[in-house]
């Protein structure tokens, strides 16, 4: 009997460790545990520097969100809490409106305002992409063709960087891999681009020890 419950047991648990180790392998460990920074946007954080655009923190039914509502070129956020290194970033964004552009992005490695790696979506074109933004000047390095995402409701974005390998995920889907050496370390933030009303929310980042290489 007891060899019967034994056998009963690897063939439960065993498929699920797999499954588990798999997932793990390619994204990283997402348990909210391991999460050393979240910035959800309830209490003010002076460490948040706005280089370009306005932003403010509004409420957004019983939520408080940040919202980018300028038309400047750029619009950028400074987290300059910690210069980082290899890491791992997630937020949450909705894009609004815009007639020129409906963006959302994460910045990281980011010197100043004018230097830093961007991936970014947009709910005016089919692509997502990653830049590097030297003295004010962007350079694609990666695009990708992607089914633009819906205005007005919630999208997941998230960056993973390890030395000079980054990977990018739009709504939980791996979609972006690139390799660049430009940048090895700098401050995280937020980004979008001349008329986008954007929200974001649950800005979280966990450091290399919490990310899996593939």
């Amino acid at each position: 009997m007891i060899r019967y419950i034994m056998l009963f047991v690897f063939i439960l648990v065993i498929p699920y460790v797999s499954k588990k180790e798999n997932f793990m392998s390619l994204i990283g460990d997402d348990l909210d545990d391991n999460i050393i920074l979240l910035d959800n946007f309830e209490k003010p954080n002076p460490d948040w520097e706005y280089g370009y655009g306005t932003w403010k923190i509004r409420t957004d039914e019983s939520n408080k969100i940040l919202s980018h509502i300028s038309t400047e070129t750029f619009g950028v956020a400074l987290l300059k809490t910690k210069v980082y290194e290899d890491i791992y970033v997630k937020v949450r964004f909705r894009p609004i409106k815009g007639s020129e552009d409906q963006s959302g992005g994460i910045i990281f490695r980011a010197t100043d305002k004018d230097n830093y790696y961007l991936v970014r979506a947009n709910a005016l074109e089919n692509n997502f992409r990653f830049y590097k933004i030297v003295e004010g000047k962007r350079q694609q390095l990666k695009s990708v063709e992607v089914t633009m995402p819906a205005k007005n409701q919630w999208h997941n974005l998230r960056v993973i960087v390890r030395g000079d390998q980054v990977q990018a995920f739009l709504d939980d889907k791996q979609l972006l891999e690139a390799k660049d050496t430009t940048f090895t370390s700098g401050f995280i933030g937020l980004w979008t681009k001349a008329d986008s009303e954007t929200d974001f929310d649950d800005f979280s980042i966990k450091l290399k020890s919490h990310v899996k290489s593939k």
